[in-house]
Parts: structure tokens; C-alpha cells; sequence
């Protein structure tokens, strides 16, 4: 308790609040919670779920068909109008 009275800035503070602070030191609370919980006692509690449901929720996709990348290139000009021009990216 020496120590933790040595450690605060007591010509800062008011006789009250040091009272205030050495009941809250004495009180622990936060020692007396259950210490056998891993989890912190702000965290949520998981809801304990089928793995078959979690894959149920996956959306399928349709398997699809490797489209060929394409490079575009500049179109050439016709009598008739602009004909685009493209190839295969290697």
C-alpha cells in the first residue's frame, strides 16, 4: 500500500479523492470476477453452429468458362467506317 501511495501525484489531488482512490484499491473488483473464463467479460457469446449450416449460407457459383483475355487495339479505318481490332493476350 506504501507503494501505491508513493506512486501518485498526491500534492495534485484533493484529501477526497485519495480517500476515493484508496477504497476503490482495497474494493479489487476486477480481481474478483471469475479469472477461470478465458474470455474478456465484454465479449459476445457465438452462437454454436453445424458446420453442414455454415456451408448451407455459401451462395454457389455457376462454374463459367474461362473467357479469353482480350487486348484491344487500335481500329482501322474503312471505307465503310472504323473496324475494331483485337487479340488474344498470350
Amino acid at each position: 500500500e506504501e507503494e501505491f501511495l508513493e506512486s501518485l501525484p498526491v500534492d495534485m489531488m484533493d484529501e477526497d479523492d485519495l480517500e476515493q482512490i484508496k477504497a476503490m484499491a482495497k474494493k479489487a473488483s476486477f480481481l474478483t470476477r471469475d479469472i477461470s473464463s478465458c474470455a474478456p467479460a465484454h465479449a459476445k457469446k457465438r452462437k454454436s453452429e453445424q458446420p453442414v449450416e455454415k456451408y448451407e449460407k455459401i451462395p454457389r457459383k455457376i462454374q463459367q468458362e474461362e473467357e479469353k483475355e482480350l487486348i484491344h487495339l487500335l481500329p482501322i479505318k474503312d471505307k465503310s467506317g472504323l473496324i475494331p481490332q483485337t487479340m488474344e493476350k498470350p
